[in-house]
């Protein structure tokens, strides 16, 4: 498991073209949750859905994109709060609601490599979320 978690860890920093996505569709790729390219740190599990259940606080997603655009898309069932940081920048909040949700992580950006950490900061009593895609 080391060694798959140290391949993990490796690939999602030569992501690159994976994630590569354009504002507003234009030539926008979809990046299901569980590409083995992105690296979740902490406790998670992927659905036969290819979704990635996030229960705890404290779980990070790491990116490591070539982008001007990256959006997060989720479920969430009750609330679900994270923090989020591009290119080491302050943390940004957001509280999420009940049903299906969006996050825009990149935005406006130049096109480049970007460093993006989410991070879950609710507990798990308070609701679930679910990252359905990129």
């Amino acid at each position: 498991m080391f060694v798959k978690r140290l391949h993990c860890l490796m690939s999602s920093f030569a992501l690159a073209a994976a994630a590569s996505l354009a504002p507003h569709g234009l030539g926008a790729r979809s990046v299901p949750a569980d590409d083995p390219l992105l690296l979740y740190e902490g406790r998670c599990s992927v659905t036969n859905a290819h979704e990635v259940h996030l229960a705890f606080p404290g779980v990070t997603l790491h990116l490591k994109v070539k982008a001007s655009f990256v959006a997060l898309n989720l479920q969430v069932v009750r609330v679900a709060g994270f923090d989020y940081s591009v290119d080491g920048g302050p943390f940004k909040t957001v509280l999420l609601k009940e049903g299906q949700e969006r996050i825009e992580l990149l935005k406006g950006e130049t096109m480049g490599e970007h460093n993006i950490e989410v991070v879950r900061r609710t507990e798990s009593w308070q609701g679930n979320v679910k990252i359905r895609s990129l």
